[in-house]
């Protein structure tokens, strides 16, 4: 018993320990960051939110099979920590936090297999999706964003009759009563990026918390056509639900900008700062998880239509009698 006592609950405390000795500087570090940087704030409820998974999860993880795979836990093991190195010599903090991930992925698998990693598979991209990407990756992305919004707000503004011209990100425009032209700028922080990141964030634990859930052991099985059927759909629904946020958090962004733009016409170019920007903020993010959930709804509907359409023979009660 003392031995199983201490497989069960001190090893995973060592492990931690170790872990939290070895990376306390990166943790740190990313910390601060999600706490000074609107763009991952996210960040600071993803533990919360990892650290429920795994209590939702603790039956299952209890009962996972143990097979552990030694030779592979080593190699990972040994290429997280090379990361952590170059990413320390080099001053490269996302490879850095990345090698967190590899780590705690090589430490599963050296101590329980690939069973237990499966069932790590959604927190641990929860804690990738809360890592800052490189600066220059953040740039690559966030500029065509504002480009875009800002081309979507000149096509809204040219339907109202608004005349307005665009150079590049910044919007040109001649506000009613005003007596010079004003300039819209679609910043980064206009980009959508921020919503993006968060709403794929959200998005995931969505998917997770509604994905369809298998009965009790104890009650009735479906057959193995039906579980197949099940395994894909709770796989694809996830998918679809995850890639579905990419474009309604960029669409709801633009619509948000094209309205900026159009307002900013009537009532002058300060509706674009203060309260108003935060509260339209926050109205179109509420949006698109709303959109968000709308197609996990609308995925579930369309997996119980078949089932409740298929049409019933009115003879296919007698012929199995006969049979």
């Amino acid at each position: 018993m003392s031995v199983a006592l201490q497989r069960k609950f001190y090893q995973p405390l060592a492990i931690a320990a170790a872990l939290a000795f070895v990376y306390f500087t990166v943790l740190l570090k990313l910390g601060r960051e999600w706490w000074s940087d609107e763009n991952y704030s996210h960040g600071l409820l993803v533990p919360f939110v990892i650290g429920y998974i795994l209590w939702h999860e603790r039956k299952r993880l209890a009962a996972a099979q143990i097979q552990p795979q030694v030779w592979l836990g080593v190699a990972g093991v040994s290429v997280s920590l090379v990361m952590l190195w170059a990413g320390v010599a080099g001053a490269e903090l996302f490879v850095q936090r990345l090698s967190i991930v590899v780590m705690l992925a090589s430490v599963a698998i050296y101590f329980w297999g690939f069973r237990l990693l499966r069932l790590l598979a959604v927190p641990l991209t929860l804690f990738i999706l809360a890592i800052p990407i490189p600066q220059i990756v953040f740039n690559k992305i966030a500029f065509p964003l504002q480009l875009f919004a800002s081309r979507c707000a000149v096509s809204a503004m040219q339907v109202f009759d608004i005349s307005v011209l665009r150079q590049g990100n910044v919007i040109e425009l001649m506000p009613l009563g005003a007596h010079e032209p004003k300039r819209l700028a679609v910043v980064e922080a206009c980009s959508g990026i921020r919503s993006l990141m968060t709403l794929v964030t959200l998005a995931v634990v969505y998917a997770y918390f509604t994905g369809p859930r298998r009965g009790p052991k104890g009650g009735h099985q479906s057959p193995h056509s039906k579980s197949s059927w099940f395994r894909n759909f709770a796989i694809w629904r996830a998918l679809i639900v995850v890639v579905a946020a990419v474009p309604i958090a960029i669409l709801t962004n633009a619509l948000r900008v094209s309205g900026t733009g159009v307002l900013a016409h009537y009532y002058g170019t300060r509706v674009a700062d203060g309260f108003f920007h935060t509260f339209s903020g926050w109205v179109i993010y509420i949006a698109a998880a709303l959109l968000l959930f709308a197609t996990g709804w609308a995925l579930d509907r369309f997996a119980r239509f078949p089932a409740s359409a298929k049409p019933v023979s009115p003879t296919h009660g007698v012929v199995l009698e006969a049979k």
